[in-house]
């Protein structure tokens, strides 16, 4: 899912999607992220709740029947995943 938000940046890029801050941010419905992952609608909102647990998205409501805004976040590296001799030690397991 991470992957297909992150695709769906550069379109929101072109669009030049910002908010007053000047964050880049997409939309993208839940309705529309099942189709795509094929994958029920509780599947989604508990992969994006994985994504938000992790910061790997950010997301902020609009609204009732908006979707929410999304942004993507970087994933980043703590000191206990660091790299050694190529292998990463200590990565956390993202469970969906």
């Amino acid at each position: 899912m991470y992957s297909i938000l992150k695709d769906r940046l550069d379109f929101s890029v072109k669009n030049r999607w910002k908010d007053n801050s000047g964050f880049i941010y997409l939309v993208f419905s839940v309705e529309e992220l099942s189709k795509i992952l094929d994958a029920g609608i509780r599947t989604v909102v508990r992969y994006k709740k994985s994504l938000n647990k992790y910061k790997l998205i950010f997301e902020k409501k609009m609204g009732q029947g908006k979707p929410n805004r999304i942004y993507i976040l970087k994933p980043e590296l703590s000191n206990n995943h660091k790299c050694q001799d190529g292998t990463f030690l200590g990565m956390p397991k993202i469970h969906f």
